[in-house]
């Protein structure tokens, strides 16, 4: 009696033959058949086996596209599972013509004896190569200022199963990977190169920065996939920066050279470094300026008391293979300007000889001093040489209303002491017959002020 199973193989569907006697009782039970190669080993068979019996023995036959019998495999040995549910390698290996996917005829018997089962499984055993990346080399394996190009090189090759001896594979496509060193933001480097007649290839790219290189050969049947991995590392050059200090006893605001250099080691002696950026300022607020020949930068700035901070950023430029530098420069004698606000500062009549100045002093750069003394001078008509008429210590707002007794005709202005890092100032000058009003309030004529 033929009985006809239907077993899946692997998502396909193979039909397995039973061939027995009339009775059932002898009949052979249905087994499930996965075909595979044992990973590291293509010459070597695996089998998944499912069925209502234990496995008591297997035959495997190997055949060509004409049917014929390659190779057969009969020492298989339990490797894992239960007993209807088994997984088995074969301990003899099976050395084929070529690199193809072959039918397998599978033969069990169960362990309580019986029939064979026989399982037709089509196109299940890949034999195929796996694929290897010989004799990679990189050079240099450390990059630095001076030597920035990397080589990478190597023989893209396909292992026979059987006799592991390594063949090159030409006019294939392998893709490199370059990841930099984290924190540089820069992008992954990505290229391609096909291998020649011996399987060579080879990558020229000049790199910034350490890095890890990947490389990648996808599959291409009956070639397996392979990568590879490689680093290159660096060695940072030294850099050093100079700012010299700025000329002093100059007035807040006025312009002034802020002179430095910028020098890099070689071979143990320093030697300009010419063309780089140098930075001057806080982050947002940088002013910018390009090294001579001589290494040397020249920033004119308004002067100001505080510290003058120059950077050396190579990184900005994508340049990681000479070390950053920075300088400071400390200027602390920057004079602060004082002035009188000519809208607020007048000369107003009385009547007679009283007269009122009222005035405010400004702090134009934004500094003011804790005090300042206040002098209104004046100069007969006539006269060569002014006198003090009133000396006053003016707080907050620095604002003053001072009553004076003029002659006729006199001239008035206002003075600040110069004291510490503040200027001192002069107001507009008044003449008291020049013609000002008398102050009024409202329709009523003012009341005099009494005399001091």
């Amino acid at each position: 009696m033929n009985r006809r199973r239907v077993i899946a193989v692997g998502g396909a569907v193979v039909v397995a033959t039973a061939l027995g006697s009339e009775q059932s009782a002898t009949a052979a039970p249905a087994y499930t058949v996965t075909v595979s190669t044992v990973v590291g080993d293509r010459t070597r068979m695996s089998l998944h086996v499912m069925g209502s019996e234990p496995v008591g023995s297997i035959k495997a036959d190997i055949r060509d596209n004409d049917g014929s019998v390659l190779a057969t495999l009969t020492d298989f040995r339990l490797k894992s599972g239960t007993p209807t549910d088994s997984w088995w390698q074969s301990a003899d290996h099976a050395s084929l013509p070529r690199l193809d996917v072959y039918d397998v005829t599978v033969e069990i018997v169960a362990a309580t004896g019986g029939d064979p089962f026989v399982g037709q499984c089509p196109r299940s055993l890949g034999y195929y190569a796996d694929t290897f990346f010989d004799d990679l080399s990189i050079t240099p394996p450390i990059i630095d200022f001076d030597h920035r190009e990397v080589l990478i090189a190597a023989t893209l090759a396909w292992e026979d199963p059987a006799t592991r001896v390594h063949t090159p594979l030409p006019g294939r496509t392998v893709s490199m990977d370059v990841v930099f060193r984290d924190q540089t933001n820069l992008p992954v480097l990505r290229a391609t190169a096909t291998t020649d007649e011996a399987g060579r290839f080879e990558f020229r790219e000049p790199f910034p920065t350490e890095a890890r290189i990947d490389l990648n050969f996808y599959y291409e049947w009956p070639y397996n996939f392979v990568s590879g991995s490689a680093s290159v590392g660096s060695s940072i050059r030294q850099s050093r920066l100079s700012l010299a200090a700025p000329e002093s006893e100059v007035e807040y605001g006025d312009p002034i050279h802020l002179v430095g250099k910028l020098e890099m080691l070689v071979t143990g002696a320093w030697v300009p470094y010419a063309g780089q950026t140098i930075l001057l300022g806080d982050y947002g607020s940088f002013r910018r300026a390009t090294t001579d020949d001589d290494g040397k930068f020249d920033f004119v700035v308004p002067a100001g008391n505080g510290t003058y901070k120059a950077s050396f950023a190579p990184y900005l430029d994508g340049d990681y293979l000479i070390e950053p530098a920075s300088a400071s420069a400390e200027f602390a004698k920057a004079y602060y300007h004082l002035a009188f606000a000519e809208k607020d500062t007048y000369l107003w009549h009385h009547g007679g000889d009283l007269w009122q100045m009222q005035g405010r002093v400004d702090c134009p750069d934004g500094t003011s001093p804790a005090s300042v003394t206040l002098q209104i001078e004046t100069k007969v008509g006539g006269a060569t040489t002014w006198s003090t008429a009133l000396t006053k210590v003016l707080y907050g707002s620095y604002s003053f209303w001072e009553d004076l007794t003029l002659p006729d005709p006199t001239y008035v202005r206002a003075r600040v002491a110069p004291a510490g890092q503040f200027l001192g100032a002069v107001s507009r000058t008044f003449y008291n017959r020049s013609g000002f009003p008398r102050r009024t309030v409202g329709t009523q004529p003012p009341t005099p002020l009494p005399r001091r």
